[in-house]
């Protein structure tokens, strides 16, 4: 990032994480953190309630929340703040994981279980490394981390809903290393790092509730449709392998699929995909439609996943 030409207002940082900004001054504080690494470092401080270097006094007036929700995650992955839009980081309605995960496996109790190896993605080896400079492709990187966080969120609970700690364990390694490449993501590794470490001392029930914490908390960071999107097609191609029609014909299901394709951030083919699922959904699909829906589905995990 450049320096700017404006010096760091430490004080206009702290009400934009208070929330007591305009919405001109907010755009101008929010271009300042887009070019600039001392503003960037010094909203940091603020975010985890920590005084300023040289300026101990200024801090936020209310305690500082886990999660600051005005940060759009595209920051980042370095790309402008002033390209990103409420309407592209609005957040679908859509069941928790736990919930999902509850619905995927029902179908299972009545003997027709997902088979082993039901956890591997299609999706290509995701590379570290510095964020492109391009707003364009930075953008695309974004959706691609936040997408593959919720389906493995997802494919967590249903680990832990089979009582297979050591998979759970190795989905949350999964996570952590798709942390690595989010910013200010500190909070949500420490989160998962926990989850980890008490596989196996703690109750299974347990670990489902710190799951489903550590989950909250990592969508209201990430405040992104894409993440809520990965859960729900990781459930649904979960539930179209296992042939589980119920799934599909769930009212909760029925929502999200009628919110989703208005979104701006899916492509004509997942609109089209979402369509037919939606017309499946009226009557209850049968086996072979379910093989069909999945196909679609494995498609928009490749889109989607990278």
């Amino acid at each position: 990032m450049d320096s700017i030409e404006h010096p760091v207002d430490p004080e206009m940082l702290a009400a934009l994480v208070d929330g007591r900004l305009s919405a001109e001054d907010r755009a101008q504080v929010l271009k300042q953190l887009a070019e600039s690494d001392e503003a960037l470092a010094v909203f940091a401080h603020l975010v985890h309630g920590v005084p300023v270097p040289d300026q101990p006094k200024v801090v936020p007036i209310r305690p500082p929340r886990r999660w600051i929700k005005v940060l759009p995650f595209a920051a980042a992955a370095a790309l402008p703040l002033a390209a990103v839009t409420i309407s592209q980081l609005r957040v679908a309605v859509t069941p928790t994981g736990v919930d999902l995960a509850s619905a995927v496996t029902a179908a299972e109790r009545g003997g027709t279980p997902l088979a082993p190896g039901w956890d591997q993605r299609s999706w290509t080896v995701l590379r570290g490394g510095a964020a492109s400079p391009e707003p364009a492709r930075a953008r695309r990187e974004q959706l691609i981390v936040t997408f593959r966080l919720g389906v493995r969120a997802l494919d967590l609970q249903v680990a832990l809903a089979h009582r297979d700690v050591a998979l759970a364990g190795r989905l949350t390694g999964d996570m952590l290393e798709l942390l690595k490449t989010v910013g200010f993501s500190d909070i949500a590794a420490a989160d998962y790092s926990a989850l980890r470490t008490t596989l196996g001392t703690q109750t299974v029930d347990q670990s489902i509730d710190k799951a489903s914490r550590a989950e909250k908390e990592l969508g209201t960071f990430l405040k992104s449709f894409s993440f809520d999107f990965g859960k729900w097609v990781g459930a649904a191609e979960l539930a179209a392998r296992s042939h589980n029609a119920s799934f599909f014909t769930d009212a909760r299901t029925k929502r999200f699929v009628g919110k989703a394709i208005n979104n701006e951030d899916l492509t004509r083919e997942d609109v089209d995909a979402l369509h037919v699922i939606a017309a499946r959904t009226v009557a209850g699909p049968t086996n072979e439609q379910l093989d069909e829906m999945r196909g679609l589905l494995q498609e928009i995990i490749l889109r989607h996943g990278g």
